[in-house]
């Protein structure tokens, strides 16, 4: 007998822009293929002859370190959330959030666009409210439109006192 367990979604990828996307498997697929001439140049496959062997072996590493961090970077950036904040991975840089900081959570109602509002000490905040001393800066989220409401939910789970608003548009 199967057992299973329905848990919150814990990761939710960045929805990177299409052309970033395409770019970067354009400049993939590129890379891929100098890595492997070179390796023939190396090995004298065919009439190709390598005639700086280090350089060559300098290029490989290099194409190589530029592959990982496209795929790193755009393909595997994402929200985590853990047990006292979420965080954004970006490629090999990582922010954190505390839920405690989120103010407000807006979205549009085809839910194109989610923003946070996060509360910040900073002096060049996005928002600053001087009746109530607060200041905020804002946070788009990127994330699909099918994984907006879950994205609120498990903000929901460790801040429930954070209000949600959700924009319609007027039509003229």
């Amino acid at each position: 007998m199967r057992v299973i367990i329905a848990t919150m979604k814990k990761h939710f990828f960045f929805k990177q822009k299409t052309w970033i996307s395409l770019a970067s498997i354009a400049i993939i697929i590129i890379l891929m293929a100098s890595i492997i001439v070179n390796f023939l140049a190396i090995f004298r496959v065919g009439n190709m002859m390598s005639i700086h062997y280090e350089l060559d072996i300098v290029a490989i590493v290099i194409m190589t370190l530029v592959i990982a961090f496209l795929v790193c970077f755009v393909f595997l950036s994402g929200y985590t959330f853990k047990e006292d904040y979420f965080a954004l991975n970006l490629g090999v840089m990582v922010l954190k959030f505390k839920y405690d900081d989120v103010l407000l959570m807006r979205t549009n109602s085809d839910k194109s666009m989610f923003i946070l509002f996060m509360e910040t000490n900073e002096e060049k905040a996005d928002v600053k409210d001087e009746e109530n001393n607060l200041k905020a800066n804002i946070l788009q989220i990127f994330v699909s439109k099918d994984n907006v409401d879950a994205f609120i939910s498990n903000i929901k789970k460790h801040n429930q006192m954070v209000p949600v608003e959700i924009i319609t548009e007027e039509k003229r």
